[in-house]
């Protein structure tokens, strides 16, 4: 069976932390992805989002001024979002089930703990 090619996704990539944002990047072009967005935030996502809706969202849990579960409240409910089916993964530290319950329920499509390989990722 050949590889599942995801290289005409486009990603958007919204982590505070440059490293991990540089990780992310790299990750996704070792995917062959070229179309990849970065916000740092989700406010700067939610902007970004309007003029270059992404495939795939992968999004950190805690950012400032707007935190992932608060950006996929909105992405999910504002009548000004151009797509509330896009799909969602969190990619962040936080693996209890509280938190994992949290972002299903505001309503994460996949959640995955850091430090996050290229498998898991893929």
């Amino acid at each position: 069976m050949a590889a599942l090619d995801i290289s005409r996704l486009r990603f958007m990539i919204v982590e505070d932390n440059p490293f991990m944002q540089q990780a992310l990047k790299k990750l996704l072009q070792s995917f062959n992805v070229r179309l990849i967005l970065k916000a740092t935030d989700g406010a700067e996502a939610f902007r970004l989002l309007q003029t270059s809706p992404p495939d795939i969202i992968l999004v950190d849990s805690e950012m400032v001024p707007l935190g992932g579960l608060d950006f996929i409240k909105q992405v999910r409910s504002a009548e000004d979002t151009p797509d509330r089916f896009v799909r969602i993964i969190m990619v962040t530290a936080y693996s209890q089930a509280s938190n994992i319950r949290a972002a299903r329920n505001d309503g994460v499509t996949e959640y995955l703990v850091k430090p996050v390989s290229a498998m898991s990722l893929f």
